[in-house]
């Protein structure tokens, strides 16, 4: 019985587990899901959504735990762990306007935003892989947006990422107030 308890929590504390991820923008509809439940923030119901997704963000935003000095000391410390969580995402860009040149000029500035978009995702995650396609369709009026994204992370990564967000939060705080500065 404990060699099977043993096994058991080897295998939930070190085999990686698959979070999905999908957001889909199309005609002034936004579908979001995450793991099994989906979100459609523009219907009847989507309204209610947002105002759950809001109610929830203004929470957030008055317990403020972390300023700006404190975002650049996590992601610092993010840059450097080696336990990230692996990322694979396939995005797909529909978009079209009514003047050609635009359209293609547009083209251009979403392929050269692409490795800047790379850069900040590296410092959270370990990329396996990323797909981007553009789809520009002259002379018509439309976007499309489509990203599909699964993360692999273990219940490790999850304690190890926490802890250095903690200890980093805990370490900024002693300094402040062993420090005097005012």
């Amino acid at each position: 019985m404990m060699l099977i308890f043993l096994i058991l929590l080897f295998v939930i504390l070190f085999f990686p587990f698959s979070i999905k991820i999908n957001f889909k923008y199309e005609k002034n509809k936004i579908s979001v899901k995450f793991l099994k439940k989906e979100f459609n923030l523009s219907t009847k119901n989507g309204s209610k959504d947002i105002l759950t997704f809001k109610h929830h963000m203004e929470e957030m935003s008055s317990k403020k735990n972390i300023d700006g000095d404190n975002a650049k000391i996590i992601m610092e410390k993010f840059k450097k762990n080696i336990f990230k969580p692996k990322l694979t995402t396939n995005i797909t860009i529909g978009y079209g306007l009514s003047d050609a040149a635009i359209t293609a000029i547009l083209n251009g500035l979403i392929y050269s935003l692409y490795p800047f978009v790379f850069n900040i995702l590296n410092f959270f995650f370990n990329l396996k892989h990323i797909d981007l396609k553009v789809n520009p369709v002259f002379n018509k009026e439309f976007l499309y947006i489509e990203i599909q994204g699964i993360i692999f992370i273990n219940l490790v990564k999850i304690i190890h990422i926490g802890l250095l967000i903690f200890f980093s939060l805990h370490s900024r705080k002693k300094t402040l107030k062993g420090s005097n500065a005012f």
